[in-house]
């Protein structure tokens, strides 16, 4: 934001998807959806500064990769739902602002890059109104993309349906204390329509696994029995861009290098990002740099 004084910054989490089960289609033919969710401090970052009109600038690592108008167009429409909502219920409208996003979460990356963004700068937005009106605002969030409501709570969840019913997990003491992380990219840009489309094709059954099954799980801590329910989205994405299944495949190489440190390894939503969860610190720095030296994008970070 050049020449300006930045009056503050928010920040965008990446979401996990530690599981994810296709339990069947709605009357709509939208697929239904039962998984875990996630967040970590690895995520984008919003520069805020109050403005007379909308404006957005991109920068950081990814930035390159993004279409400028598909972002402008999210983050507005996140803006013209919470002036609408305020004007319905008669609240002060909130500001326009000009927005520097600092893009660091891979695009079409399966980490909920556009909707964490999205669902940031609406929680920035209704920050001062009552607890009551933010709730409703949450609820229409799922206008912008089914992933919003969720990352608009910014916290461990089980998602079910298309995403607008997401229930609160609630990990003993803290997902603080949950493993050491380290997402991995192909520098692959997955398209989420498209491996959905392609799961249907090859699509034999649904998956039986429930929110309360699934909830229990991740209130134990059970990584093992989470991995081995997996990601159902993981077949079809590899079938439509093989370098996500080169991807795992070395990232089990590297994990079972490491012994019994590494505890896993999953494809995170509809692709092309992965995830690799750990014991300790050091195997999971020696796992991101292992997948540097194969040239895979990586970054070691925590649970949110």
């Amino acid at each position: 934001m050049p020449n300006t004084q930045v009056a503050r910054t928010i920040s965008a989490s990446a979401k996990i998807n530690l599981t994810l089960s296709v339990t069947g289609r709605d009357d709509k033919g939208y697929h239904k959806l039962v998984s875990a969710v996630a967040f970590t401090d690895f995520g984008d970052k919003l520069h805020l500064q109050d403005a007379s009109d909308m404006r957005l600038d991109i920068d950081g690592p990814f930035a390159s990769q993004l279409h400028g108008d598909n972002a402008d167009n999210l983050l507005n429409h996140a803006h013209g739902l919470a002036k609408n909502y305020a004007q319905t219920a008669g609240l002060p409208l909130p500001s326009c602002h000009h927005i520097l996003l600092e893009k660091h979460i891979p695009i079409g990356g399966g980490l909920g890059g556009g909707s964490a963004d999205a669902a940031a700068y609406l929680r920035f937005l209704s920050a001062k109104w009552g607890e009551e009106h933010i709730t409703a605002l949450r609820a229409l969030s799922v206008t912008l993309g089914a992933d919003v409501p969720a990352c608009f709570d910014n916290h461990s969840h089980i998602m079910a349906g298309i995403g607008e019913a997401p229930t609160r997990i609630a990990p003993s003491p803290s997902s603080k204390d949950w493993p050491y992380m380290v997402i991995t990219n192909p520098h692959c840009h997955g398209d989420t329509a498209s491996v959905f489309k392609a799961y249907a094709r090859s699509q034999t059954r649904f998956s039986p696994n429930t929110p309360k099954e699934i909830a229990d799980i991740v209130s134990q801590e059970d990584w093992g029995g989470l991995f081995a329910i997996g990601n159902d989205l993981t077949d079809a994405a590899c079938h439509l861009y093989p370098e996500i299944g080169t991807l795992l495949f070395e990232m089990g190489n590297f994990g079972r290098a490491l012994g019994s440190a590494f505890i896993g390894h999953a494809m995170s939503g509809s692709g092309a990002s992965c995830f690799a969860l750990f014991t300790t610190d050091y195997s999971a720095h020696s796992f991101q740099q292992a997948c540097q030296e194969r040239g895979f994008w990586s970054v070691q970070t925590r649970f949110f």
